[in-house]
């Protein structure tokens, strides 16, 4: 089993701020789960925030084509070493 965590919820959508504030903690209380139960981590947040500005749609929760290639790339390396 593999969690991967949840991507960026832009500050400036619908739900604001505090959304994007509660992805971050939420992550975070999973991420100590899963460590806890020796859980693979694919923690997709960390790996897609340096890319946002090329990858996420504006004050969009989803991504453009690009996003979804890189953010599929990260989740097939997540699988393969997870499976060695």
């Amino acid at each position: 089993m593999i969690w991967a965590s949840t991507t960026p919820i832009p500050p400036d959508t619908k739900d604001g701020p505090a959304a994007a504030e509660a992805i971050v903690e939420k992550n975070r209380i999973a991420a100590s789960v899963m460590d806890k139960h020796n859980v693979a981590i694919d923690d997709l947040f960390t790996f897609i925030t340096p890319h946002l500005a090329q990858a996420q749609n504006p004050q969009d929760v989803h991504f453009n084509g690009a996003g979804y290639e890189l953010l599929g790339k990260q989740v097939a390396e997540a699988i393969q070493a997870a499976i060695k």
